[in-house]
């Protein structure tokens, strides 16, 4: 089944006191278990930082996942983002047989189509010489 990262953040006025997190966390859950039995929540974490909380979570859809994510928004309690994951072995199936970027002619790549006179590589020497770096005052 899909795997999904579900970020969110408290609003500035669901917390009053740091205990309130696992009580709200905890009704998110009940909540989610209820609108949505095909979710499931696989971990979650508490973080230090612009977010407050992350979730893995199953879905069998985007669709399912982001009624995950509205459902929470809809208590007025949590700002929510969703972005779906794929685990390293689906990324290399995902991706298997993929043009190298090699191959795509990109500027400065060994076996690039790219030759003297690319005009980004001109740009890039016109604006930077090495022997005139920028001033800073």
């Amino acid at each position: 089944m899909p795997l999904f990262v579900l970020l969110t953040r408290y609003t500035p006025d669901a917390i009053v006191e740091p205990g309130e997190m696992g009580l709200l966390h905890a009704r998110a859950r009940k909540r989610l278990a209820q609108e949505c039995p095909s979710v499931r929540v696989l971990a979650s974490y508490v973080l230090l930082g612009p977010y407050d909380t992350l979730s893995i979570i199953e879905a069998p859809d985007n669709g399912m996942a982001a009624r995950a994510a509205v459902i929470l928004r809809t208590t007025g309690v949590f700002s929510t983002e969703i972005w779906p994951a794929l685990s390293w072995a689906d990324f290399d199936l995902v991706t298997a047989g993929l043009q190298s970027t090699q191959d795509l002619g990109r500027s400065g790549a060994p076996g690039s189509q790219a030759g003297p006179g690319d005009p980004v590589d001109e740009a890039l020497e016109e604006t930077f010489p090495a022997s005139d770096p920028p001033g800073f005052t």
